[in-house]
């Protein structure tokens, strides 16, 4: 045990001032921040600011991304009519939606203008999927699209019978 040994003292942390950032600290901290905050005294004041929104406008996202579904998948249908390019949308509308989610929260810092657009980018996405099942909006596939799709059924149908 002598020759295997060593000190945990070692790993211990020193009497050096820990650095917390903004995402650590509570919500109440995070939107009093005291004037002696380092990132207060370091011009960094807009930390905060992105904080409070991104926690506040986070919980809106999972509506969002729920709306989205229901928009895209709760229409009746025939049974002649799939709902794969319905589903096959939903990935694409919810990563646009996830991708400007990331750039407006990392506006947040710097911009005091994108704190509305945090807010109005879920409300907004919301919104027009309620429009879309109320059945006030109509949400289709672009005509060029459903051609192309066609197109390539009908081939694979041709080489198919062959």
């Amino acid at each position: 045990f002598q020759r295997y040994a060593f000190g945990l003292s070692e790993l211990a942390p020193g009497s050096q001032a820990v650095d917390i950032r903004p995402n650590e600290r509570s919500f109440e901290y995070v939107l009093n921040p005291p004037a002696n905050d380092v990132y207060r005294i370091l011009g960094q004041g807009g930390r905060f600011r992105e904080e409070i929104h991104k926690r506040l406008s986070s919980g809106l996202y999972p509506f969002a991304f729920f709306a989205v579904a229901a928009a895209a998948l709760a229409r009746p249908r025939t049974t002649r009519q799939g709902r794969a390019l319905a589903l096959a949308a939903i990935i694409p509308i919810m990563v646009a939606l996830q991708i400007a989610n990331f750039v407006v929260t990392g506006q947040l810092r710097t911009s005091q203008a994108a704190v509305p657009i945090a807010y109005l980018l879920p409300i907004t996405s919301i919104l027009l999927c309620a429009l879309a099942l109320d059945g006030r909006v109509r949400i289709a596939v672009p005509g060029f699209i459903t051609r192309i799709i066609d197109a390539i059924a009908l081939r694979v149908s041709r080489l198919s019978a062959t």
